[in-house]
């Protein structure tokens, strides 16, 4: 890009570079040895490009169509450095920008015109700078700091015809904003911070006084009684929990050996119910049959005329079994008119109805030997000649069969006995040690509430005299001087929030249009100022109009993002290296006549110090115009610039230059003076000692600072004496504060 001016030959110097431009020649600079070295990536590159284009047919602007060189061509100088001239010049673009008037000499070219700013248009750009300001009438403040421009102008231009500088007034805007914008979100943060850590550290005090009327002696007094009482309950509970223990192992004994048992119970109780299932239901089957006889069938029964012994042996043993009293005689004619009667009456019906199994003894059974050895006495026979006496049989059958099932069973059915004895002392013993293990269990639960309780507590406390022992040392390590500070600071921060409108307006007006001029002229301006501001009711600090103020202020905001300050040094006994070093610390001085000058500058962009060149002289070699114009270029996410030995270098964020100068504005190129910021120093009480530690808003906090707003505004008041680790570090950072007070 270049910035064409009017003078002497421009014609023939732009007739001499269209000439080049339109036919590039690079005789110059590359070699013929070189060329030929590269002939065969040459070729190469061109039949890519050509393939390229003719498949696409697309082209970049102003890139020349390619053709397919053919291979004679890696010979041939000429052919190839014409092929590269093509190339390069497709690479090259040049852009100039020129005055009105001289848009004919670039006919060749084409043009685009830019109209100068209008009212409206810059009317436009300002409004948008405000809209960005965080205020809550930004209109009525762009009045002021246009009426503050005017009558700045008016100063500068006596009784000449004000116009506006569109591009001042630009600069006074958007500095106003971005300092306005700045400030306040440090002020309101700070403002913040402050009141928060005044407030967690009243907390911190009211939460040193817990615990009543009680001393600290007296506290840890307690608390040593209360740890020894847990100490004791949990000794309890381990006594508790080792009886639980013991009861588990014996109820799982005690289970174990009841489960043996019912099983072993079960077994036999399995082998009993199997030997007497078939005799009882035969019993059962028999039992049913007499009771659906009826009356009329035991008549007939008696009504036999000569029954048979068979019948008669029926009746006499269901008589054996249903009558202990009867005895059976030898001739059954001797029982039988009993019997008969029996039959007659229902009454032997009855008697077998309500018989009980459970009364036939030994003896009985072996009476019933007689009947049941006699070959007649079967159902089958008895059948046909009486019903009822078969009936009968069959029962007296089905009694001796059950009775002789039980007597064979009756190792078995002793052992059910004897097991269901042993199931029920287990029982017993297993229901009296369950319920000791659920009385154990209550007293354990009473004491693990008891523990738990008094585990709160002896934590509470403990708290309360870990509470007033951090407080108090917090407490004395922010002694009333600091606490102190932080209020005034807190009050400082609100009045400065009050007066941020007019002090910002001051300092960007004071910056853009005053730094340049003389201490007379910049008084007026200041003056004027100060005047709109007052009749607009706007507060302001009048320091900060100050010329030493703004000055020194401008000074602290030198960065890589600004233009770098020539200061013009009108009085022989001043130096600026003091300052500098004063505001920054560890500058470099160097001469711009130095020897070794670039190698100092080179080192200053990597390190970010701070320089100051003295004995400047307009003078600006080619190597360090990318330094003069600050020429960064970002390339993956890093800085980079062109130091003054040709190659692309690193730059720190912290790189500074001071330039240094005892001519005279007149005697510094247009050129030079336009790409810094010109800055008049004339007295020494521009940059005395005395105004070097004030500052508008300072925005460096130090560092016991930053850790404690950082910790007492993020963390509680309940938290911070939670922790010893916290209120440790609050301490240290504290007693360093107080002690750098």
């Amino acid at each position: 890009m270049f910035k064409v001016d009017r003078g002497e030959n421009l014609t023939n110097c732009i007739r001499t570079l269209r000439e080049w431009l339109q036919k590039p020649i690079i005789d110059e600079l590359v070699s013929d040895h070189t060329i030929l070295s590269l002939g065969e990536s040459i070729l190469e590159h061109e039949k890519l490009l050509t393939s390229a284009m003719q498949s696409s047919g697309i082209r970049l602007p102003g890139q020349r169509m390619s053709y397919l060189l053919p291979l004679d061509a890696l010979k041939e100088v000429n052919v190839l450095r014409e092929t590269l001239s093509a190339r390069m010049s497709d690479l090259l673009h040049f852009v100039f920008i020129v005055d009105p008037g001289l848009e004919k000499l670039f006919k060749w070219c084409s043009v685009d015109y830019y109209q100068p700013i209008d009212a409206s248009k810059l009317d436009e750009m300002l409004t948008k700078i405000m809209a960005e300001v965080e205020l809550e009438k930004p209109e009525r403040i762009a009045s002021v700091l246009r009426e503050m421009h005017s009558r700045a102008l008016k100063v500068l231009r006596g009784s000449k015809p004000v116009s506006i500088s569109a591009n001042q007034l630009y600069t006074i805007f958007n500095h106003f904003a971005s300092l306005f914008n700045r400030k306040k979100t440090f002020l309101e943060k700070r403002r913040h911070l402050l009141c928060t850590s005044c407030q967690t550290l009243a907390l911190i005090e009211t939460h040193g006084l817990q615990g009543g009327s009680l001393t600290t002696q007296e506290l840890i007094k307690q608390l040593d009684d209360d740890e020894l009482n847990v100490l004791m309950m949990k000794r309890d509970l381990n006594i508790t929990n080792a009886h639980l223990q013991d009861f588990e192992m014996k109820i799982e004994i005690e289970e174990s050996s009841l489960a043996e048992l019912e099983l072993e119970y079960k077994q036999n109780q399995k082998k009993v119910d199997g030997a007497l299932r078939q005799p009882t239901r035969a019993f059962t089957m028999a039992s049913e049959a007499i009771e659906n006889l009826s009356a009329a069938q035991y008549k007939r029964l008696a009504a036999l005329a000569k029954p048979s012994l068979a019948a008669k042996y029926s009746v006499e043993a269901v008589r054996v079994l249903t009558q202990p009293s009867f005895v059976p005689k030898r001739n059954t004619l001797e029982t039988w008119a009993q019997s008969l009667a029996l039959l007659r009456s229902y009454g032997l019906h009855e008697l077998l109805i309500g018989f009980n199994i459970n009364t036939v003894s030994a003896d009985m059974i072996k009476k019933l030997k007689r009947y049941t050895d006699n070959r007649d006495f079967r159902i089958p026979k008895l059948e046909s000649e009486a019903p009822v006496a078969a009936r009968l049989c069959q029962w007296v059958f089905a009694v001796i069969d059950l009775i002789t099932a039980r007597a064979s069973t009756k190792v078995e059915a002793d052992t059910l006995q004897e097991l269901q004895k042993l199931i029920g002392e287990k029982s017993i013993n297993f229901d009296i040690l369950k319920h000791e293990q659920q009385k154990a269990l209550a007293v354990k639960e009473e004491l693990e509430d008891l523990i738990e309780r008094m585990n709160e507590r002896v934590a509470n406390t403990r708290r309360i005299v870990d509470y007033r022992n951090r407080s108090g040392r917090i407490t004395e390590a922010l002694n009333c001087n600091v606490i102190e500070r932080w209020r005034k600071e807190e009050n400082k921060s609100n009045e400065q929030l009050e007066s941020l409108v007019g002090n910002c307006a001051l300092m960007a007006l004071t910056q853009v249009m005053c730094l340049s001029e003389k201490i007379d002229v910049s008084l007026r301006i200041e003056l004027e100022c100060k005047k709109v501001l007052q009749n607009k009711e706007i507060f302001f600090e009048h320091h900060v109009a100050k010329r030493h103020f703004y000055l020194l202020e401008y000074f602290r905001s030198v960065t890589l993002h600004s233009r770098w300050p020539l200061v013009i040094m009108q009085n022989e006994n001043l130096s600026l290296s003091g300052v500098v070093n004063a505001l920054f610390g560890n500058t470099t001085t160097i001469s711009w006549k130095y020897v070794n000058r670039n190698k100092a500058i080179t080192i200053a962009l990597k390190s970010g110090g701070t320089l100051v060149v003295k004995d400047f002289d307009g003078v600006v070699p080619r190597e360090l115009l990318p330094m003069i114009g600050r020429e960064v270029a970002f390339e993956n996410d890093q800085s980079l610039m062109v130091n003054p030995f040709g190659t692309k270098t690193l730059v720190h964020d912290e790189f500074r230059v001071f330039f240094e100068t005892r001519l005279n504005l007149e005697e510094i190129p247009v050129k030079v003076a336009d790409e810094m910021q010109v800055v008049m120093v004339t007295s020494s009480d521009d940059i005395s000692k005395e105004h070097q530690n004030k500052a508008f808003i300072d925005e460096h906090e130090r560092s016991e600072n930053v850790f404690l707003f950082k910790t007492l505004s993020e963390c509680g008041a309940t938290e911070i004496l939670d922790s010893s680790e916290i209120s440790e570090q609050i301490c240290i950072h504290a007693n360093l504060l107080a002690s750098s007070l």
